[in-house]
C-alpha cells in the first residue's frame, strides 16, 4: 500500500486546509485498497479532526483514518492510524 492508497484523501499541504470534523458524516467507506481517510493536512492537535466518529467502515485494507501529519513528520503509516 503506498502512502496516499485511500477511499478518500483530505487535506491540502500547499494551503494548510483543515476539514472542519463535520465534513463527512452518516456514510459507509468500503472496499478501499488502501485506508478509509488518508488525513493529510496539518493541524495544531495530532490527530483533529478525527473524521470516523459518525461514519462506518468496513472491508477497508488499511485502517479507518490516518493521523494528520503535522507531527511527527514522515509517510504514512508511520505517523500511524486510526483503529480499524
Amino acid at each position: 500500500m503506498t502512502e496516499d492508497t485511500a477511499a478518500l484523501i483530505v487535506g491540502d499541504f500547499e494551503t494548510q486546509y483543515v476539514p472542519p470534523s463535520d465534513l463527512i458524516t452518516n456514510s459507509l467507506i468500503s472496499h478501499s485498497a488502501g485506508f478509509g481517510i488518508d488525513a493529510i493536512w496539518q493541524a495544531v492537535l495530532h490527530n483533529d479532526p478525527d473524521l470516523t466518529s459518525s461514519n462506518l467502515f468496513q472491508d477497508n485494507a488499511g485502517c479507518a483514518q490516518t493521523f494528520n501529519a503535522l507531527t511527527p513528520p514522515g509517510t504514512c503509516p508511520a505517523h500511524g492510524c486510526t483503529a480499524n
